[in-house]
C-alpha cells in the first residue's frame, strides 16, 4: 500500500522587501490556520515552504507546516521538529539520514487498541470513571462580570504570570515533603482556589494527559493525547 501524499506548495518571495516577506508570511500562516481539511479523504497534512531574499551562499527559507488534530498532538510536535531538525543536518553534511526504523506504526497501535483484552480494560475503567464521577457538578459556579451564557463560545482570554525561582523551589520542597509530583502540588492549589471563589466544595478539572504508556509508542507521531476529569472532595 503506498503512503498517503501531502500537499506540498512552494512560494517564491525573493522579490519582496523584508517588511514585505514578514506581511506575506503572517498572510499564509494565517490562510493555512483557517483552511479547512477534507477529513473524509485528507490530506491531513499541508506543507509550505516559502523562498526568502537571500545571497546565493545563504539561501534563506520559512516552511509552515498545517496539519490536523486527529495526526498530531503536543508530544508529536516535538518528535516531528526533532525529526526535521536531524534530517536537516544530516542532508546539509551529506550524510545518511540518521533516523532509525519505528518499532511500530500508528495503525499497529489503532489495532492494538481494538483486541479483546483492551476492549476488557477498557469496560473496567469506564465502570471506574462512572462511579468515580457520579453526581458530580456540571457547572463551576464562578462570580463573572457578566451572565453565563446559555452555550459555551469559548472565546474567553489567557492570563500570563511568572512564578518566582523562590517559589518554585518551595513548592518543589513540599512536593517532595509530601512525596507527590510538582504538578500535583499545583493541580492541588489550583482546585483550592477555585473551591474559595466558587464556594463549592466538589471540584472537578479536566487534566489533558500524553497517553503513551508503552514504550514502543514514545517515538511515535500521532494522536494519542487524551483528558481525565480529576474529581476533588475538598470535605
Amino acid at each position: 500500500i503506498n503512503p498517503p501524499s501531502f500537499t506540498f506548495s512552494i512560494h517564491n518571495l525573493t522579490h519582496l522587501s523584508e517588511a514585505q516577506q514578514t506581511v506575506e508570511l503572517q498572510e499564509l500562516a494565517r490562510h493555512e490556520a483557517h483552511t479547512l481539511f477534507d477529513l473524509a479523504h485528507g490530506p491531513l497534512l499541508r506543507v509550505t515552504l516559502c523562498r526568502l531574499k537571500s545571497t546565493p551562499a545563504t539561501p534563506s527559507h520559512a516552511l509552515i507546516i498545517a496539519m490536523h488534530h486527529l495526526i498530531c498532538d503536543g508530544w508529536s510536535m516535538g518528535l516531528l521538529l526533532q525529526d526535521i531538525y536531524e534530517h536537516y543536518l544530516a542532508l546539509a553534511a551529506g550524510r545518511p539520514l540518521p533516523l532509525p526504523p519505528l518499532p511500530i506504526q500508528y495503525a499497529d497501535y489503532a489495532i492494538w487498541q481494538q483486541a479483546p483484552e483492551q476492549r476488557r480494560a477498557r469496560e473496567d475503567h469506564l465502570a471506574y470513571w462512572q462511579s468515580r464521577l457520579a453526581d458530580s457538578p456540571t457547572l463551576l459556579q464562578l462570580p463573572t462580570d457578566r451572565p453565563r451564557p446559555a452555550r459555551q463560545r469559548y472565546d474567553g482570554s489567557c492570563v500570563h504570570f511568572t512564578i518566582t525561582p523562590e517559589a518554585t523551589a518551595e513548592l518543589r520542597a513540599l512536593a517532595q515533603q509530601t512525596d507527590t509530583t510538582l504538578f500535583m502540588v499545583l493541580l492541588t492549589v489550583f482546585k483550592v482556589l477555585l473551591a474559595r471563589y466558587s464556594g463549592q466544595e466538589d471540584i472537578v478539572v479536566g487534566v489533558p494527559i500524553a497517553n503513551r504508556q508503552r514504550a514502543e509508542v514514545a517515538s511515535l507521531i500521532g494522536f494519542f493525547v487524551n483528558t481525565i476529569a480529576l474529581r476533588t472532595q475538598l470535605t
